[in-house]
């Protein structure tokens, strides 16, 4: 066995020999080069990255919801909550999203001058940004407001099914004008920051409303200079607008701040917000949440909303469950109490499963 191993040892060495003598000659004459064939890749390399850069890309997202509480005048009751469609596009340093969401089921019908039917069509996003840098990107259209859960809100990274009481009760949800945003990092240490301005309140789905709606938020990244956290952030943000038109016109301004810390094994959310205007609004809630398998985390959160006609706590424990990274399964159980006594406490569970494709 050692000899004809030996053997054809030999026997390769030779022929890789005769091989590369009889190709350098070649090499020279044609200008076959290592270095022209990696020149070649490399330009077919940059010629499919820039056709798949003009390539409109579609992505989007399910969840499937079931709900059950303790109040006798709520059913129990399954939802196919939202079916959305993201299409983007990237022309150099123009990248465009829209993002499309049918909810609850939707089946509209329309004759020309009215749409009946159930459920939901929404833009939830729409926009058209330009790159300058890492520190510098200006969007225009309609974009989400800058806040933490309102923005990470989508069911595949969300843990909860249910979101927290306060998300888009006290900050508004969405604006349409121009927003310009960047981040700065040294090392894991950095900052985000956005800024923006777009229409006002409105009463109609058109803009009737002469004032315009300002707002301002700033993250500071701490990376890991706490262990054992290897992320921690802190934010906070303002709002201000001119509800209504003319005399009727009455200011709203909110600020807030929130928190986030996660060491892979343990993360830690917190949001507080607080509104001022003819009708004051203030919430919060913090959510502690661990790993406890690759694929298994669980989590609690406490919720507070005062709404001025409603004042509501709620706590909520549960399992998410992410066999890969785009589907999650979640079971959750909260329990609901409010300051008004007419108010009766409840008891919901709801289980859910997301996926993004």
């Amino acid at each position: 066995m050692t000899t004809r191993v030996a053997e054809g040892l030999g026997s390769l060495a030779l022929i890789t020999a005769l091989c590369l003598g009889a190709a350098a000659p070649a090499e020279a004459a044609d200008g076959d080069s290592v270095e022209h064939r990696l020149g070649l890749l490399q330009d077919e390399v940059t010629g499919l990255k820039a056709d798949f850069e003009g390539r409109p890309t579609l992505n989007g997202y399910y969840d499937f919801e079931y709900m059950v509480d303790n109040d006798p005048e709520n059913p129990s009751t399954f939802r196919q909550h939202h079916l959305t469609i993201f299409v983007g596009a990237h022309r150099g340093p123009w990248r465009l999203l829209s993002e499309i969401e049918f909810e609850d089921g939707t089946n509209l019908e329309g004759d020309g001058t009215d749409v009946e039917g159930k459920g939901a069509v929404n833009a939830e996003n729409a926009w058209l940004e330009r790159v300058f840098s890492d520190a510098l990107t200006v969007r225009t259209g309609k974009f989400l407001l800058p806040h933490y859960w309102n923005v990470n809100h989508y069911p595949n990274v969300a843990l909860s099914t249910n979101r927290p009481l306060m998300v888009r009760k006290v900050f508004p949800t969405d604006a349409t004008g121009l927003m310009a945003f960047g981040n700065r990092f040294q090392g894991s240490l950095g900052a985000t920051w956005h800024a923006y301005v777009g229409n006002g309140d409105s009463a109609g789905g058109t803009d009737d409303n002469e004032n315009k709606a300002a707002g301002a938020h700033l993250t500071v990244h701490l990376g890991e200079l706490w262990a054992p956290f290897v992320r921690v952030d802190f934010g906070g943000g303002v709002h201000s607008e001119r509800t209504g038109a003319g005399a009727a016109s009455d200011a709203m301004d909110v600020w807030g701040v929130d928190a986030q810390f996660n060491s892979h094994v343990v993360e830690v959310l917190f949001e507080y917000a607080r509104r001022s205007a003819d009708q004051k609004r203030e919430g919060l809630y913090v959510q502690p949440s661990v790993k406890v398998a690759d694929a298994v985390r669980l989590f609690y959160r406490y919720d507070w909303l005062d709404t001025g006609a409603l004042n509501q706590t709620r706590h909520t424990a549960g399992v998410n469950v992410q066999p890969r990274p785009d589907l999650a399964l979640k079971l959750e159980v909260d329990t609901n109490h409010f300051e008004d006594s007419a108010q009766d406490a409840f008891e919901q569970v709801a289980a859910s499963v997301a996926l993004f494709f």
